[in-house]
């Protein structure tokens, strides 16, 4: 039995703009490598060097605003002067829609204010579709159906029944 769920993305959408990212980018391959693995343990999404060129380039197309080297202090490499648009995650046959505090942080000093893209660049052969993404969702494993639901919930008002 696999220990990672491996769900099938087609591509990522920037505002309205989808991103030319070659299916194949995402594709498991036959010998186990490269594909995508959703996981609620890894903080941010990491994706292939090809994918995350496009993601950062479209950001910075769409926000306009100033870039800020702030890797020392938040260990990623894009970060902007306050302000965000949209962004999706496109499976196949769902877009996940992720409101901005899932895909920006925002971070604070006494005289700035920075939004980071809560994504990086490849870390390992794969892509990772971290939890700052799946956060306020509950994210539903269906191994015998093989798929993955997302429906979106307030952690506040949540309650497990026995």
């Amino acid at each position: 039995m696999p220990t990672l769920y491996s769900p099938t993305l087609e591509g990522i959408t920037i505002g309205s703009t989808r991103l030319p990212i070659n299916k194949t980018t995402f594709a498991l391959n036959p010998d186990g490598s490269g594909g995508v693995i959703i996981d609620s343990g890894t903080t941010f999404t990491y994706l292939v060097e090809s994918a995350y060129v496009l993601v950062k380039k479209e950001f910075i197309s769409e926000v306009k605003l100033p870039v800020v080297d702030a890797h020392n202090s938040t260990g990623l490499d894009l970060c902007f002067k306050l302000r965000s648009d949209a962004a999706s995650i496109n499976f196949t046959d769902a877009d996940l829609h992720l409101p901005t505090e899932n895909y920006m942080l925002t971070t604070r000093t006494q005289a700035w204010g920075w939004y980071v893209l809560a994504m990086g660049g490849p870390i390992f052969g794969f892509s990772i579709f971290g939890n700052v993404q799946q956060q306020n969702y509950l994210v539903e494993y269906d191994l015998s159906k093989e798929t993955l639901s997302f429906c979106r919930r307030s952690v506040t008002s949540f309650e497990l029944s026995s």
